[in-house]
């Protein structure tokens, strides 16, 4: 059995359980309610809008991914049903590849749908709408949002228990979003012994490492491709030579890849 097969598998068994339409149906309901918002309580302006837009899909996006991602193959080894998927003719690295794929396209399918819906009433209440970059950015929230799926996954593989996979993963949720850039602040802090300018002119470690938080780069990239949101307020923009948009863009796709790998290696030794 193929990735491709074990992929279309995943998605047949998601598609007959409610997730996938709820999904959709929030996704839907979120970019069209958010649309009809801003024309309702301000002016149906299409730069307020994507401004908006992008605020909430960096906080609440990483969220969703991390719901869709968790289970996909803890569930499996908690209920027996991998010792199954094992016997079958494919490869270890097939079925979590197949598994993996199949959550990346439910959630894609569920988003875009969702993006589509939202640019349709766009098109009908703003009279600036711009095609491509609204495709533009929900490309980019897309990729940031199947990000946390692929860590989610990642932290499905490599631990034991659903407990311990909720935890590290809504962990990992808070830690990214909300504290990342605050932690790394810290850090300098503590080894800059507590000097007052430790955080003023911060090393190129730290500016580094806040560059790597997966929400700042989406935040960095629909700011220098769209000119949307403030950019990331913690960074100097384009002071570092790693402060650019191929570098963001393969940090962002790193988030994807760079997980399940690590991830593989345990998962791989585990007996079933």
């Amino acid at each position: 059995m193929s990735v491709l097969a074990v992929t279309r598998n995943d998605v047949r068994e998601s598609l007959r359980s409610k997730g996938p339409w709820v999904l959709t149906a929030v996704f839907l309901l979120g970019f069209i309610g958010l649309a009809y918002a801003v024309a309702e309580l301000a002016e149906p302006d299409f730069e307020l809008y994507l401004d908006a837009t992008s605020a909430i899909i960096a906080l609440l996006l990483p969220l969703v991914g991390v719901i869709l991602g968790y289970q996909t193959i803890i569930t499996e080894r908690e209920s027996g049903t991998i010792t199954l998927l094992m016997s079958l003719p494919h490869s270890r690295g097939d079925m979590v590849a197949g598994k993996l794929l199949g959550r990346v396209t439910v959630f894609s399918g569920a988003f875009l749908t969702g993006a589509f819906g939202g640019g349709l009433f766009v098109v009908i209440q703003y009279t600036s709408f711009d095609p491509a970059r609204y495709l533009l950015f929900s490309l980019t929230a897309l990729v940031y949002g199947l990000a946390f799926v692929a860590i989610a996954t990642a932290l499905s593989m490599a631990l034991s228990t659903s407990r311990r996979v909720i935890g590290a993963a809504f962990g990992l949720y808070v830690l990214s979003v909300l504290l990342w850039n605050q932690i790394v602040n810290i850090v300098v802090v503590i080894l800059f012994r507590f000097r007052p300018r430790a955080l003023v002119d911060l090393p190129l470690w730290a500016e580094s490492a806040k560059f790597l938080n997966p929400r700042t780069t989406f935040v960095y990239l629909v700011g220098e491709w769209l000119n949307v949101g403030g950019g990331p307020s913690e960074l100097v923009v384009d002071s570092q030579w790693f402060a650019s948009s191929p570098v963001a863009v393969v940090v962002l796709f790193g988030w994807i890849v760079v997980p399940p790998l690590i991830a593989y290696f345990p998962f791989d030794r585990v007996e079933f």
